[in-house]
């Protein structure tokens, strides 16, 4: 709920959080269940599969995911599960799902470290070896700081 909204606020593209559940005895939370908006488009795996091997991808959803890392670079917020079934094709944008692991960082030292775990994570969405991999590896900064 708060990461959804701390984003929301940041103009970085998530889905709108519109209830929460959690599920308490006493003061230690179980489970917490989340409910958002719906978000129509693809994820970025179903999205550029037909640019795996190509690396075609189109250059507006390219130059969007550039925006999105220098969005989350500029506020040291970390995802903590990067992988490319939690990024959707919305609106002209990539918008970030499951925060759960979602964390701003009050120093670079403990950013960098996390960013790059999450870069690693988005890289292992497709092959070394294919086209795409290439290009998206070229085009995201390889560290931050």
């Amino acid at each position: 709920w708060r990461e959804g909204n701390r984003l929301a606020f940041l103009g970085i593209a998530t889905p709108k959080p519109l209830a929460l559940l959690e599920k308490r005895f006493l003061w230690l939370r179980s489970r917490a269940y989340l409910v958002t908006e719906y978000l129509p488009g693809p994820d970025i795996i179903e999205r550029f599969a037909p640019y795996v091997e190509s690396g075609e991808a189109p250059e507006a959803e390219l130059q969007a995911l550039d925006y999105l890392f220098a969005e989350l670079i500029r506020e040291r917020i970390s995802h903590g599960d990067f992988k490319g079934h939690n990024l959707f094709w919305n609106t002209d944008r990539w918008a970030l799902i499951d925060l759960d692991s979602m964390c701003q960082h009050t120093s670079l030292s403990s950013f960098a470290p996390a960013y790059a775990r999450d870069r690693a994570r988005f890289m292992r969405n497709w092959p070394e070896s294919s086209a795409l991999y290439r290009v998206i590896d070229q085009r995201l900064p390889k560290a931050v700081g």
